[in-house]
């Protein structure tokens, strides 16, 4: 899943999972098998069967070769590994279960703009059907699953809602609009947009940055929209699911925070209360430390527990 693209057709998380299998005797080159299986990955196989180093997969950047090295004694599944194109991922697997169908089409593959100057199909093409997954079930992939490429693709389809309705002849879901999207949430909470940042929807981005103030201001101001309950219910709680499941598994429930992991950096930003009644909004961000994290998630872990313990009786009004 790590920096997989962005693209309008996503196929299989934008990514190829590929296993190596150990071939018949020592030495012998092992066997490589990619899912979802299509003729664009092109594998250089330089492993090879019994002791020795552990498989190794390299991708160039933007390319579709995918470089097997190392020894293999058992089969050996790496961790899915972003393809450059997922359109074109899609149509290759497409046709490729096409032809175990028995239907075969000629030609190659390859990507053709289709969409008219005004942004609209032409007439010799028709939609034959449409699939939309509610909003509230996607929140919740991102959410409780961190799937940074729907966080990605959501920053994108904001962006183009946000030039719609601004009157855009020709609205186009991209990284700026994206980020305007933001910036005007951000004017209509009251937040102070001094020293924030946003490069891209999943938070990868190293030039990303925001205040514990702004996420808190912001959590407050999102828990009295219409669409508070469900973004509520978009984040992992504590004790139950998502990366705060094993977090104060003694107060299941009363945590509901989105997670952020990378090289030093741990945040935790939400809201501690009772199920469907938050009483405290809260952002914990440690940033440039060295080392592992484990000491600052249980400085947030010991946050959250001040916070609980603070909480009036449940039965008292809101």
């Amino acid at each position: 899943w790590y920096a997989a693209p962005v693209g309008a057709l996503n196929y299989s998380d934008n990514c190829v999972e590929i296993t190596v299998h150990p071939g018949g005797e020592a030495g012998a080159p092992v066997r490589v098998s990619v899912r979802p299986p299509n003729p664009l990955v092109e594998i250089v196989n330089r492993c090879r069967t019994g002791r020795g180093r552990d498989p190794v997969l390299h991708h160039p950047p933007g390319t579709f070769r995918y470089v097997v090295s190392g020894r293999c004694r058992k089969e050996w599944a790496f961790p899915p590994v972003a393809f450059p194109d997922p359109g074109l991922l899609f149509a290759a697997s497409f046709r490729n279960v096409l032809a175990q169908e028995g239907i075969v089409l000629n030609g190659t593959v390859r990507r053709e703009r289709v969409r008219l100057d005004a942004g609209t199909l032409p007439s010799r093409l028709t939609v034959v059907a449409r699939w939309r997954t509610p909003i509230g079930d996607v929140l919740k992939r991102i959410g409780k699953n961190s799937q940074n490429l729907f966080a990605e693709c959501l920053l994108k389809r904001t962006g183009y809602a946000f030039a719609k309705a601004a009157g855009d002849p020709r609205p186009v879901g991209s990284w700026s609009n994206g980020q305007r999207a933001v910036q005007s949430v951000l004017a209509a909470a009251g937040v102070d947009p001094k020293g924030f940042s946003i490069a891209d929807g999943s938070g990868l981005s190293r030039t990303n940055a925001c205040t514990p103030r702004q996420l808190v201001e912001l959590l407050v101001w999102m828990r009295r929209r219409p669409g508070g309950p469900m973004f509520l219910e978009s984040l992992s709680v504590n004790g139950v699911d998502g990366s705060l499941k094993r977090h104060l598994q003694d107060a299941a429930g009363m945590v509901h925070a989105k997670t952020g992991t990378m090289r030093g950096v741990r945040t935790l930003a939400g809201y501690v209360g009772p199920a469907g009644r938050p009483r405290y909004a809260f952002a914990v961000l440690f940033n440039g430390y060295k080392g592992g994290s484990g000491p600052y998630r249980k400085l947030q872990d010991r946050f959250c527990r001040v916070l609980i313990d603070a909480l009036p009786d449940a039965h008292s009004s809101e």
